[in-house]
């Protein structure tokens, strides 16, 4: 009797317990249905932001924006050297290396942003004659259209030209107002503003140079302590992976991608040549995929813990944490960069970002976009949402490595930039492993991102 009543209570148990198991399936079948979607969607997008780069720089083989700014660099670091030290037999050297530079940028063409600078070196009248020869083969030039306004200037002087022509060289960002301050004193207020502008720059070439030696041994000292110290196994993770939202992080991804191709190519149907409406469109895309696991019901507790925002240790010491593993990672990456370095010589194309060249109408907007928005969005969703499902299944360096790589071929500056941009993305993921709390590599993010659009805004204006 007791035996019936036993066996009659575990069949029972095992009715209700029948249920659970179906929902633990079921769950199960629509996880791997959801990762399997997502990787799909993840594969298109990158396959379709690859074929969009290799269109673009296909289509346009001499990037004109890329070859000024880094003339305008080159022309405004010579011109206060020589405000510095001189006219000096080095002078020409230098010259020559940078007219070697412009004339083997890409495609072999040449570029009116070297002409002001030759006048300021080798004299007016060595600019006027490279003018002539430039018009006798104007298809050598890939600014051409721009020639009548040079020839005028340097011919007839600044006072010949009207409105529309000075908005052209006012284009060409400092490089112009060097052009337009050619046939003047040195005592004039504009030229003498030209002028000091480029010494800044060489002054702060020389900081920047000493700052960076420090920086990188006190990097190459941090980088082999925690070899050591990795090596010993005294290095301890503090990612906490809760149980859910599991394959909602993915989903959350694979969304911000699809998104962040989708909306800035429909806003282009809808209004097209509205230029700013494509950064308020990625921006959107950056920021709606991140309320998914919420819509799905994830808990806010758990979501915010897998993604890493959370305050860690304390804030301030998450910031620390986030300065102390960029630098430790920068031996890392100035070997990518060597690297880089390497490609570009012999590729003869120079990765830029598309962005930079937008410093110059609104530096401060752009600052902000990729110092601030950028590191927030961007770890939220590489290091937080990819990264957190990866370290799933997955070691933290092989889960860092996946993550860096799709973070560097997603970014604009093609397959040449890949190596650096990984290096960098990969750094993130160490750091995200470290600390758990996304603030430590936000803070390091923000740090590269904003250091490198300072030194811009500083050396172009």
């Amino acid at each position: 009797m007791k035996r019936d009543v036993d066996s009659r209570k575990l069949q029972k148990n095992y009715d209700i317990a029948q249920p659970d198991l179906k929902d633990v399936e079921k769950k199960m079948n629509q996880s791997k249905t959801g990762a399997a979607v997502s990787w799909f969607f993840i594969i298109a997008a990158i396959v379709l932001i690859q074929f969009s780069i290799y269109r673009k720089s296909s289509d346009a083989p001499y990037d004109d924006s890329a070859a000024g700014m880094q003339i305008q660099l080159s022309a405004k670091y010579i011109t206060g050297i020589k405000q510095m030290t001189g006219q000096n037999p080095m002078m020409q050297n230098r010259l020559d290396q940078m007219e070697q530079q412009i004339n083997n940028y890409q495609g072999g063409k040449k570029h009116l942003a070297g002409i002001p600078v030759m006048a300021e070196i080798s004299g007016r009248e060595a600019a006027m004659k490279e003018l002539d020869r430039m018009a006798a083969d104007p298809d050598s030039v890939s600014d051409s259209s721009n020639l009548p306004v040079f020839y005028r200037l340097y011919h007839d002087g600044s006072a010949s030209l009207d409105s529309t022509e000075l908005n052209v060289l006012k284009d060409y960002g400092w490089v112009g107002r060097l052009a337009l301050s050619q046939d003047k004193s040195d005592t004039d207020p504009e030229r003498r503003a030209v002028l000091q502008s480029a010494s800044r720059l060489v002054l702060l070439a020389g900081l920047l140079t000493m700052a960076a030696v420090a920086v990188l041994i006190a990097g190459v000292i941090l980088f082999i302590i925690t070899m050591v110290k990795g090596i010993k196994g005294t290095i301890k993770s503090n990612l906490v992976m809760p149980e859910t939202p599991g394959v909602l992080l993915l989903e959350t991804f694979a969304i911000y991608l699809v998104l962040s191709t989708s909306l800035p190519l429909l806003l282009v149907l809808i209004v097209p040549g509205f230029s700013e409406g494509r950064i308020l469109m990625s921006v959107a895309a950056g920021l709606l995929p991140i309320l998914w696991p919420l819509f799905r019901g994830a808990k806010w507790n758990e979501y915010r813990t897998a993604i890493g925002w959370h305050r860690g240790k304390g804030i301030f010491r998450e910031v620390g944490a986030g300065i102390v593993g960029y630098i430790t990672g920068l031996p890392l990456m100035v070997g990518a960069l060597i690297i880089v370095m390497i490609l570009v010589k012999h590729t003869g194309t120079t990765p830029s970002h598309p962005v930079v060249f937008e410093l110059n109408r609104s530096p401060l907007f752009i600052f902000l976009l990729a110092s601030v928005y950028a590191p927030f969005v961007e770890e939220t969703l590489f290091r937080g949402a990819l990264y957190g499902y990866l370290r799933r299944s997955l070691p933290w360096a092989v889960s860092g490595i996946i993550t860096g790589f799709i973070f560097a071929i997603l970014h604009p500056q093609g397959w040449i930039a890949v190596p650096i941009i990984g290096v960098i993305g990969f750094n993130f993921c160490a750091i995200r492993e470290w600390r758990g709390s996304a603030i430590a590599s936000m803070t390091a993010h923000a740090m590269n991102n904003g250091s490198l659009m300072l030194i811009l805004i500083i050396a172009l204006s």
